[in-house]
């Protein structure tokens, strides 16, 4: 749900200016499902997109999307959306330029630590 880091800047900014804590400030903290990676990412992929040759379909997801602001309810249907997308678009980009090694690393399926070190090490020095 959140990449590297910015999940440290959104407490970050949420702290910023606050010299107490109340106790409902922390609640808010450990509440806050707003994925600013993922508002990021649909507002490259609105741009990038070119809904001319969509079906009805897809033009239908694509204004869910628009209209999201990026918090991950479970009871919206945009994050589901954009987290299959980036899914969907980060495989297709792995598999075209690396091998299925490194997406299952991406996302811890079937390998130990020990062999996904190895695993990391091989594609490194074949891609460096």
């Amino acid at each position: 749900m959140f990449a590297n880091g910015v999940r440290a800047k959104r407490i970050r900014d949420q702290l910023s200016g606050k010299t107490r804590l109340t106790v409902n400030d922390t609640m808010t903290l450990q509440k806050d499902i707003l994925s600013l990676w993922g508002v990021e990412f649909t507002e490259l992929l609105l741009k990038a997109v070119d809904e001319t040759q969509f079906t009805n379909l897809e033009k239908e997801a694509l204004q869910l999307l628009k209209n999201w602001d990026g918090v991950m309810d479970r009871n919206l249907v945009a994050p589901t959306l954009y987290q299959s997308t980036r899914r969907t678009l980060s495989r297709s980009i792995i598999f075209a330029h690396f091998n299925a090694t490194l997406h299952y690393i991406m996302y811890g399926v079937n390998l130990t630590p020990v062999s996904a070190q190895s695993e990391v090490s091989d594609l490194i020095t074949t891609h460096a």
